[in-house]
């Protein structure tokens, strides 16, 4: 059953990837969050970073790492626009999905 609601809807899996662009703020709540590993901390996080800055996580992951860091009147430490494959998302076209 889905949401009772007047707009489309469409459905978006938690184990999906979004792609996100970091504040300089956010790759160092990376770092720390990673600093159980030591050294290669740093390293793992910069090769996960793409020519345009941008990283990919599982949805449910990001929200691990960051969840904690977004309070309102915070700035976020990343771009607010996310990006999701179009594949990954799902219309709701039956009103039982």
């Amino acid at each position: 059953m889905k949401p009772t609601n007047n707009h489309e809807l469409v459905k978006f899996n938690l184990n999906d990837s979004v792609y996100v662009k970091l504040s300089k703020e956010g790759i160092k709540i990376m770092y720390d969050f990673y600093s159980c590993i030591g050294s290669e901390a740093k390293t793992l996080i910069e090769d996960k970073i793409d020519e345009n800055g941008y990283i990919k996580f599982q949805a449910w992951h990001f929200m691990q790492i960051f969840g904690s860091k977004l309070n309102l009147g915070l700035t976020p430490p990343f771009e607010t626009n996310v990006y999701f494959n179009k594949i990954d998302i799902e219309e709701l076209k039956d009103e039982n999905t």
